[in-house]
């Protein structure tokens, strides 16, 4: 596990004359969601499926939304596992995370899949 710095290319695969925007990013290797701020959700015009309140480092509070829509339009495996054997069913579950839940298990998701 460990940190890693780059920039990633994101697009929107529902709406293909957006253009990309290329983006900073730091990753953790076992990290099981991509944290998009939301001036980028709204260049991308991406969907949110979901939101949850997070504490922040600096102690302030933000709505974070999730946008499994797009990686499932990208052809992510939904089973698919981390490093740590967890697949976005076991994180969106564990984060009471309802409507991403069902929605991983409407397209795919099966309990059960984790290592």
């Amino acid at each position: 596990m460990g940190l890693v710095n780059s920039k990633v290319s994101l697009r929107n695969p529902r709406i293909p004359e957006l253009s990309a925007l290329e983006v900073p990013a730091l990753a953790d290797s076992g990290a099981l969601h991509l944290c998009i701020p939301e001036h980028v959700q709204i260049q991308l015009k991406l969907e949110a499926i979901d939101g949850k309140e997070v504490t922040l480092a600096d102690g302030s509070k933000k709505v974070v939304l999730e946008t499994v829509k797009v990686a499932i339009d990208l052809g992510i495996d939904v089973n698919a596992a981390n490093t740590d054997g967890r697949t976005a069913l076991d994180a969106a579950t564990s984060l009471k995370f309802e409507r991403v839940v069902k929605f991983l298990v409407e397209n795919g998701a099966r309990p059960g899949m984790s290592r």
